[in-house]
């Protein structure tokens, strides 16, 4: 589950920055990136608001950021990107502030393992259950933006 989120993750990675080398270059990429920011946003706000007292547990103090009332109650199948590169730019760095709270859970959950803390590991089991489909749910409904930018083909 682990290595299947962050492959997940580094393709994020890797597609924002072939968007940030391309943009610029080439404006009409600028929806295709943003579709895949939001559809990214929409996605770990709900893992981030379905787990919010886990996700406190492991990584306390932790609030939810503000901007995840606006994207839990929309589907990432049903987005569509915008031309407006400011508005792409806010959505790129929302997702910078999700990646980041998962990675202070991956963190947390690496260390209790590595701790052998049993009861400890519990709920990162369950966190990462979540983050799991989350990501595969997130996945599918990229599939069309990373195989334009990146060129593959999602599995």
């Amino acid at each position: 589950m682990l290595r299947q989120n962050n492959r997940t993750i580094k393709r994020v990675g890797d597609f924002a920055e072939q968007c940030t080398d391309r943009v610029s270059s080439d404006p009409s990429v600028t929806p295709i990136c943003d579709s895949l920011l939001q559809k990214f946003n929409i996605d770990m706000g709900k893992f981030l608001v379905e787990n919010q007292n886990i996700i406190e547990e492991l990584i306390y103090p932790y609030t939810l950021p503000s901007s995840i009332h606006t994207s839990t109650d929309l589907s990432s199948a049903t987005v569509t990107g915008t031309n407006d590169r400011l508005a792409a730019a806010e959505h790129g760095s929302i997702s910078i502030k999700y990646l980041e709270t998962v990675s202070d859970i991956s963190k947390e959950c690496s260390s209790r393992a590595m701790s052998n803390d049993v009861a400890g590991i519990k709920p990162c089991m369950t966190v990462m259950n979540s983050l799991n489909s989350h990501m595969k749910e997130f996945n599918q409904n990229a599939r069309s933006e990373f195989d334009t930018i990146l060129g593959t083909v999602t599995p």
